[in-house]
């Protein structure tokens, strides 16, 4: 695989997703990255897992998929995720968090996609970002977890980012009460 073109080298709508927790988890993302799909028949996906177990889990859920471009590995993803016309990383407790998004690129080669992109901003805006309990439990849970099981790396990475959404320090893909020029 590693001598395949990333998906935003391509002229198609290029997506970077991420699988970051367990097979529950996996199995969830994989509803959203059906949904991408059929919003924009013709994306490309490249995907980062942050375990092995993962990786083992996107090429069984995905290699079979004429979307699935590639897997990323961390450098990679890290080098390249605002290249992508969309990047998300879906939560196993539903929230899909809009990493990147090429606002114009997307609106005019997948309006459909985009419109589901706001719509999710949207969402999140109103319903994610301001439930501030249960991102503090995640992150209580998470914290205890990881001193528990020793997975201090991965763990602590969805630490800060449930700290970061129960202080609403993330940075919005749109701005706040921004117009946006939908073409559907």
């Amino acid at each position: 695989m590693a001598e395949e073109k990333f998906a935003f080298e391509s002229d198609e709508v290029s997506v970077s997703f991420v699988l970051n927790s367990g097979l529950g988890d996996a199995i969830i993302a994989k509803k959203v990255f059906e949904a991408i799909i059929e919003l924009a028949p013709n994306c490309l996906v490249d995907i980062f897992c942050t375990t092995e177990a993962l990786r083992t889990c996107a090429k069984a859920f995905y290699s079979f998929v004429k979307n699935f471009n590639r897997l990323l590995n961390q450098e990679e993803y890290s080098a390249n995720l605002q290249r992508y016309d969309l990047s998300i990383i879906v939560f196993g407790f539903g929230f899909i968090n809009l990493q990147g998004v090429n606002v114009p690129r997307l609106q005019a080669m997948a309006p459909k996609l985009f419109e589901a992109v706001v719509k999710i901003d949207e969402y999140n805006r109103n319903y994610i970002h301001r439930l501030a309990a249960m991102p503090l439990s995640i992150t209580l849970r998470d914290s205890i977890t990881a001193q528990i099981l020793g997975k201090i790396v991965i763990i602590f990475c969805r630490v800060v980012a449930h700290y970061l959404l129960a202080t609403m320090k993330l940075q919005f893909i749109f701005p706040p009460n921004s117009k946006r020029n939908s073409t559907t």
